[in-house]
């Protein structure tokens, strides 16, 4: 687990999740624990919020199946930019609870 005292200044997290129930969790979970966070809907909102300032964030919390593309395409294009932060992906998915 990653602790706030971990994370250099202005600790910012980007949770990313298209299922809105699990990406509250998340969101709620770190915000709750004294973290910066931002949400991005999809992959390819994640990705314009990387893409347009790569140093923004300090770690990137992704659900792997994602729409338009996933989160491990996700992390191939931002392995092509500045972004040096720590990439969580995970696989945690609600049915019928919706």
């Amino acid at each position: 687990m990653i602790l706030p005292t971990e994370i250099m200044a202005s600790p910012s997290i980007l949770c990313v999740d298209n299922q809105s129930l699990v990406g509250d969790v998340v969101f709620k979970f770190f915000k709750s624990n004294g973290y910066l966070v931002d949400r991005a809907a999809d992959a390819q909102e994640a990705w314009d919020k990387i893409s347009a300032a790569a140093d923004r964030f300090n770690v990137l919390v992704a659900e792997h199946e994602m729409k338009p593309f996933s989160a491990l395409e996700l992390v191939r294009r931002i392995r092509d930019t500045a972004y040096v932060g720590r990439i969580i992906v995970h696989d945690a998915t609600l049915t019928g609870m919706e």
